[in-house]
């Protein structure tokens, strides 16, 4: 007579080590470990609090900044005449920023500010007259 199918064994036995599975192991490890060094280098930069920007002039204007030291430009905010902004998220350049203005496609770089003088004026700032001045002495035309 043949045993009942509740105690006979069919083919293999259960694998009970974890071998078969030592490389996926092996591999969610790794990833751990990388995602641990890896994470605190992705910081974000920091930012500022929301900067008020004023364009007085009769020329659209789209400021960038900088830290002064070569190591690139971000965009603040573009203004059209005689209006006001309040541009956010803007990194912070650290202690010495530099301002470039660019109007009618014209340049006009080199405008340097502390951060603190920034925070002393409460985050706002002027585009200065002296772009108007500039494009209006080239005979540009005001921007509509």
């Amino acid at each position: 007579m043949s045993p009942s199918v509740a105690v006979r064994t069919w083919g293999r036995t259960p694998r009970t080590d974890i071998g078969h599975r030592r490389p996926l192991i092996v591999l969610v490890l790794a990833g751990l470990v990388l995602a641990v060094l890896i994470t605190p280098q992705l910081r974000l930069p920091a930012k500022v609090p929301p900067m008020t920007i004023t364009n007085s002039g009769d020329y659209s204007v789209m400021i960038e900044a900088s830290n002064g030291q070569g190591d690139g430009w971000v965009p603040v905010a573009l203004l059209s005449p005689r209006s006001s902004t309040v541009a956010r998220e803007v990194i912070d350049e650290g202690a010495n920023w530099r301002f470039r203005f660019t109007a009618q496609g014209q340049h006009f770089d080199g405008y340097a500010v502390s951060r603190a003088d920034l925070a002393a004026g409460d985050w706002h700032y002027s585009v200065p007259d002296d772009i108007g001045a500039q494009l209006q002495a080239a005979g540009v035309p005001a921007s509509p």
